[in-house]
């Protein structure tokens, strides 16, 4: 019975911690919309910019700096009408996790990581564009410098 209660117990903890994260994520933010999102496309500087086809699936990945109220923020837009939402979403996770690594590869000082801060779909315009999805990860990164019997963190988001 203890045992029953205990296990009830750390689920209760866990899923209660999971829900206060999503909630402040979803709300800091909330401003971003599908408006904010074009026009940060047409009047910020990209830092980078790519087409990727990923078997079949073209994927437009952008990074920001300094757009959107994010420090550095990658924002990925595919047509969301001509595949599944599986296949959208495992194509844009699959770019995210390369482009985790080409952070890894030439910045290897650092630790980075990538946190999901909005998904939002995008209705077809008038002018007959499809529907597309946009996916946007704020990009972090801690580094570390050693120098003799100390080192020192620094994180940036």
């Amino acid at each position: 019975m203890k045992k029953l209660f205990f296990i009830i117990l750390i689920l209760m903890c866990i899923s209660c911690a999971t829900k206060t994260t999503t909630i402040e994520v979803a709300e800091k933010y909330d401003h971003i919309t599908v408006k904010s999102v074009t026009d940060a496309i047409e009047n910020c500087n990209p830092h980078e910019r790519w087409w990727v086809p990923i078997g079949g699936v073209d994927v437009l990945a952008v990074r920001y700096d300094d757009c959107l109220d994010i420090n550095r923020a990658l924002i990925m837009l595919t047509p969301s009408s001509l595949y599944t939402s599986e296949i959208r979403n495992k194509s844009v996770e699959l770019l995210a996790l390369h482009y985790l690594e080409y952070l890894k590869r030439t910045n290897p000082n650092n630790q980075w990581s990538l946190e999901k801060v909005k998904e939002i779909s995008m209705p077809s315009s008038d002018e007959g564009d499809a529907s597309k999805l946009i996916v946007i990860y704020e990009i972090s990164s801690t580094a570390t410098r050693c120098t003799g019997d100390s080192c020192t963190r620094s994180i940036s988001k």
